[in-house]
């Protein structure tokens, strides 16, 4: 049974039953009032869980799909790292992009020719060169720089990416970005609309 089975991981898991978010429903108030907004059977469902989270003291959270895996260490065999181990990240390289837009795939070496970019990556720019950016320079970065900020890390997969219909249709996969020596963090610019998912975040 699953959910037996979950709850034997014990420690730091919690199984959010059905009868928990229903009492949650009932609350007066902005939590009341966001559970009900979310509607059941959808996507956005999983919100809850990081409202619990972050109501029980979480100060990270990793969203990634089921049928995606953390890659191991290739002289431990042990899951890499994932979460920085200090509040700053080494090597992040500084971009120079367009006006509007920022397609990080180029800069993230994928194995497939050009054109590559993200699911929700406006496709009337896939051909712009101004949204693929240029590194200027890397430097160490804090991950999040006040302590009312949010920082978002978005993992790139390899094998299976979030792209959409057009990228699979017309480009080849597998494919698998660079992770040699050489692979950065990209910074994303504030003025530049790059999307992000949940499919490793």
């Amino acid at each position: 049974d699953y959910v037996e089975k979950f709850k034997a991981l014990g420690g730091s898991t919690f199984f959010f039953s059905v009868e928990r978010q229903r009492t949650w429903e009932d609350l007066d108030g902005p939590i009341g009032n966001f559970v009900r907004a979310m509607p059941w059977r959808h996507f956005g469902r999983k919100n809850l869980g990081y409202l619990f989270a972050i109501l029980h003291g979480a100060e990270y959270f990793f969203d990634f799909d089921d049928d995606n895996y953390i890659k191991l260490d290739e002289v431990t065999g042990l899951p890499l790292d994932i979460l920085p181990s200090t509040t700053m990240l080494d090597n992040v390289t500084i971009p120079m992009v367009g006006p509007t837009t920022f397609n990080h795939h180029p800069l993230m070496k994928p194995s497939i020719p050009a054109p590559s970019w993200a699911r929700g990556f406006p496709l009337e720019y896939i051909k712009d060169e101004a949204t693929q950016g240029q590194a200027i320079f890397s430097q160490p970065m804090p991950f999040v720089s006040k302590s009312n900020s949010i920082g978002v890390i978005q993992f790139l997969a390899d094998g299976n990416p979030d792209v959409d219909a057009n990228h699979r249709l017309t480009r080849p996969l597998p494919m698998t970005f660079d992770n040699g020596q050489d692979a950065t963090s990209i910074l994303v610019p504030k003025h530049a609309y790059s999307p992000y998912n949940a499919q490793a975040s």
